[in-house]
Parts: C-alpha cells; sequence; structure tokens
C-alpha cells in the first residue's frame, strides 16, 4: 500500500512538472505573437524544447452577444481584435499529452 501511495505520488510530481513546464512554454510561444509572428489571420507549427509540436491559430475575434460591449470599446478605440489559439502536444513516459491554450491580441485598425 505504501509502494502504491508513492508511486501515485511520484506521478502527480512529474505530471505537475510537465503542466508547469509546457505553461511557460506556452507563455513564450504565444510572446512571439506581435514580434516574430505577425497579428493577421493564419497559421503556424513548430517544435520547441525537444517535445513539444505546436500549432498555432489566428483569426479575427467574433463577438458574441455577451461580447458587444468589448466590440463597441475596440470600434471606439480604432482596434481590431484577434483570437490567439494555442496546441500543444507532448509525449510523457507511453501517453500522448496535449493542452489548449487561447487569448486575445489587438492591433491598430488602420496599421
Amino acid at each position: 500500500t505504501v509502494l502504491e501511495i508513492m508511486a501515485g505520488s511520484m506521478r502527480s510530481v512529474r505530471r505537475a512538472g510537465d503542466d508547469t513546464e509546457v505553461a511557460l512554454f506556452a507563455q513564450s510561444v504565444i510572446d512571439l505573437v506581435g514580434t516574430e509572428i505577425p497579428v493577421e489571420e493564419g497559421a503556424y507549427s513548430g517544435t520547441g524544447m525537444d517535445r513539444f509540436q505546436w500549432q498555432l491559430e489566428i483569426y479575427l475575434y467574433e463577438v458574441g452577444d455577451e461580447d458587444l460591449r468589448t466590440q463597441e470599446l475596440a470600434d471606439m478605440s480604432g482596434i481590431e481584435l484577434y483570437k490567439v489559439n494555442l496546441y500543444i502536444d507532448w509525449e510523457t513516459g507511453r501517453r500522448q499529452r496535449s493542452l489548449h491554450f487561447n487569448t486575445i491580441r489587438s492591433v491598430l485598425a488602420n496599421r
């Protein structure tokens, strides 16, 4: 019983470490949007840290009924909103894992 508890704890620690590492990697990829990756509609992909495969999608943000105020503010400010979706896949042991991150980026409408 003690060995099972220890093994479960070790798996939890490893998974938490993986989740932290992938979150930091995701932040570094998202930080490229607006610098090395232009804020315009498109798709990009790559690899990183010798184990992560990533796919990034950028598209014009579509406003729903609950976001009308967001769109009004964007229109008044003269900005365009883009949705950024990032998918990261990697292997851990014999398991395939993936996580999805998303954010919104803004640019001047008349750039």
